[in-house]
This record gives structure tokens, sequence and C-alpha cells, in this order.
């Protein structure tokens, strides 16, 4: 019995850890965009096991633009707007295109 409990505590524990692990989580200071939206998708699926593929894309679509360390791609990425709908996020590829840019703009020349 006291084991039983144990283990249903321990993993528990390690959902709410794994939880506050994604929902802390900021674009480290070396660390590429890409890298970054690559470690939040990792993140989600082990804090938010069972939820939807949509709603694992929202928690990460958020968490990607206010996690980013960079104003000017947070606020292109604001400008652009992040959500489809109130209950769906951009495709995160989107997502990812628009900082890249922000990140390296193109020069024009004509």
């Amino acid at each position: 019995m006291i084991e039983k409990l144990r283990e249903k505590f321990t993993n528990l524990n390690a959902v709410e850890l794994n939880i506050l692990e994604f929902e802390k989580s900021l674009q480290e200071p070396k660390e590429s965009i890409s890298d970054y939206l690559s470690r939040l998708r990792r993140a989600v699926k082990e804090a938010y096991d069972g939820d939807s593929q949509r709603e694992l894309d929202r928690k990460v679509a958020w968490k990607f633009v206010s996690g980013i360390n960079d104003e000017k791609v947070r606020r292109k990425l604001l400008e652009g707007g992040w959500m489809k709908t109130r209950q769906e996020a951009k495709p995160l590829e989107d997502l990812l295109k628009v900082a890249e840019i922000a990140v390296h703009p193109k020069t024009n020349i004509n």
C-alpha cells in the first residue's frame, strides 16, 4: 500500500516538475530560435501528455512568443498576430519563419 502511494506521488511530482520546467522556459542567450522552438516542443509533450495536438501547439506558440529573448522578434510576432483564433495558434512553422526573418532580414537590392 505504501509503495503504491509513493509511486503515485512520485509520478505526480514528475508531472508537476515537467509542467514547471515548460512554463519557466525562456530562450537561452546563445540558443537559436529554431533550437528554442524544438526544446519547447519536446518539453510540452512531457508536461502536458494527453492534451490534444492543437492545445499543445497553442501552449508552445504562447511560450515561444513570450520567451524569445529578442524584443524586436517578439514585437514582430505580436504585430503579425500569432493566434488564428482565440483557441488556436498559427502553425508553429509560420511563427518560426516570422521570427527568423526578424532576426535575419533580407536586404532588397533594386
